[in-house]
C-alpha cells in the first residue's frame, strides 16, 4: 500500500531528475513516458523558464544540495586545510567573489560551498571569510555570521572605509 499518492511522488522524482540536469527524453523513458508529458510535469515551458515558479509552488521539488558537486569541486583549486582554496570559475560584483551558475541563476560560490560541506545557511545569516579572500571557498575559511559580525570583523580587521582612512594617522603615530 503506497502512503502516498504514486503520481504525486513520481512527479516529485521527475522535478527531482530534471534539477539535476537530466535531459525531458531520459526522463521519459525511464518512467514510460513521453517527453512531451515530462514537460508538462516540470512546467510548459521546461526547468529553466519555470524555475522560480515551481520552487515558490513546490519548495521540496528543487533543492540545491542535489545538484551534483562534482562540477562545482572541479572549478576550484583544493589546496591544504589551512590554504585558500581559490575559486577558478566566474567572478561576480566589483569585489570579485566566485559565482557559480545554475539553471541561469548565480550563486555565491563560497555560500555553495558551505551548503555542500555543511548545509543549509540559516536565514538572515552571512557566509563570512576567516581569510578574507573573496574567492576563497575553503570550507574551513568561512563561518556563519550576521551582517553585525561582517561588519565588526570587516573593522577589526582594518578593511573598512574609515579603517582605511584612519590606517595611515594611526600608523604615523605609531612610529
Amino acid at each position: 500500500m503506497y502512503s502516498c499518492n504514486p503520481k504525486t511522488e513520481r512527479n516529485k522524482e521527475i522535478y527531482n531528475l530534471r534539477a539535476k540536469g537530466y535531459k525531458l527524453q531520459e526522463i521519459a523513458n525511464v518512467y514510460g513516458i513521453s517527453r512531451e508529458r515530462v514537460r508538462e510535469i516540470v512546467g510548459n515551458t521546461g526547468w529553466v523558464y519555470s524555475w522560480k515558479t515551481l520552487v515558490s509552488q513546490h519548495p521540496s521539488a528543487f533543492d540545491i544540495r542535489h545538484i551534483p558537486t562534482e562540477m562545482f569541486w572541479e572549478r576550484v583549486n583544493i589546496k591544504t586545510k589551512d590554504e585558500c582554496w581559490e575559486w577558478l570559475g566566474s567572478k561576480r560584483g566589483p569585489q570579485g567573489y566566485g559565482g557559480y551558475t545554475i539553471h541561469k541563476n548565480t550563486f555565491y560560490a563560497h555560500r555553495l560551498s558551505w551548503i555542500y560541506i555543511y548545509g543549509d545557511i540559516p536565514k538572515g545569516l552571512y557566509v563570512c571569510h576567516k581569510c578574507d579572500n573573496p574567492i576563497c571557498v575553503n570550507p574551513y575559511h568561512l563561518f556563519l555570521g550576521t551582517a553585525k559580525d561582517n561588519a565588526q570583523d570587516r573593522e577589526n580587521k582594518c578593511r573598512g572605509r574609515f579603517s582605511k582612512q584612519l590606517k595611515p594617522i594611526v600608523n604615523k603615530l605609531l612610529e
